[in-house]
């Protein structure tokens, strides 16, 4: 898109408390402002708006990012209607559009991502672990872009060489104590509470578990085996295999129903996602000012 016309904005309509974003003197309102359901629909939208507006001769990385969004989802969804890994790509789509969007994407070189990066990171308390990890998503995105003819390979060659080596150092993160399982259960409800022990003695990922169906789990054995739908590196063309042992199944066997259905399912027979089983099991942590 030229110069001169610029992207919408994300804005909050303060009457309602959504999120809109005017296009063409339109308004379209896109749900609870902050959520991550109405950033979807505004980069859907914007991915619209700059393929509909611009053609991809003339390469911004805004026309490049809006190409790329429906390809990384296509990528990384976990399932009918979940976004998996594609979540991770939103804060990274939206700093390369906010600050280099109406740029050519060919324009864009090492230092400056580094720079921005690393301003981003102090800004935000980003781990330097986390920046690098922005750092490998712009460079994937700039191979895939490079192989799809978008931008010219020796804009992805530059790239290539950047370093991040400013942020926020972390120690490894250790497994939750037993103590402080055991303090956080009673003040679970039954369902939430069965969740969290079955994973306690499998060791499966929170996304395993909450997307567990009967028709998933093979209970043939003294030991069931439990192949997840969709998984963490299934893209990398890895298969997963959960070993189900006779403790977790005492704990499984009442919710194991019906095939089709998930085994916990949420409200509205949906499985919950990651983020709402953290954040239930989170709040009853404050609620009981339990230390994490």
């Amino acid at each position: 898109m030229s110069k001169n016309r610029r992207i919408p904005a994300y804005q909050l309509h303060k009457a309602t408390g959504q999120a809109k974003v005017r296009i063409a003197g339109k308004d379209h309102y896109l749900g609870k402002y902050g959520s991550p359901a109405s950033h979807d629909k505004y980069d859907e939208l914007i991915a619209e708006l700059v393929i509909e507006k611009q053609s991809l001769p003339a390469k911004t990385l805004t026309a490049v990012l809006a190409v790329w969004w429906p390809e990384c989802k296509k990528r990384y969804r976990k399932g009918k209607g979940r976004l998996g890994g594609a979540v991770s790509w939103r804060p990274v789509i939206r700093l390369l559009r906010e600050n280099h969007g109406a740029e050519p994407a060919d324009r864009l070189g090492p230092a400056t991502l580094r720079r921005l990066i690393e301003a981003e990171a102090e800004r935000k308390d980003w781990s330097l672990r986390y920046a690098k990890d922005v750092l490998a998503k712009v460079k994937l995105l700039y191979r895939w872009a490079a192989a799809e003819e978008l931008v010219d390979v020796a804009a992805y060659n530059r790239l290539a060489v950047c370093e991040i080596r400013e942020g926020r150092r972390t120690r490894p993160i250790p497994p939750v104590a037993d103590e402080l399982v055991n303090k956080t259960l009673p003040h679970l409800s039954l369902k939430i509470a069965d969740m969290v022990r079955p994973q306690r003695f499998t060791g499966m990922r929170p996304g395993e578990l909450v997307i567990m169906r009967l028709a998933d789990v093979d209970r043939s054995g003294d030991v069931w085996t439990y192949i997840p739908e969709h998984h963490k590196t299934e893209h990398h063309g890895k298969s997963r295999t959960i070993y189900i042992g006779p403790k977790a199944q005492v704990i499984l066997a009442p919710w194991l129903v019906k095939a089709d259905q998930y085994v916990f399912p949420s409200r509205g027979r949906r499985c919950y996602t990651s983020d709402s089983y953290r954040q239930v099991i989170h709040r009853a942590c404050q609620r009981n000012e339990i230390k994490t």
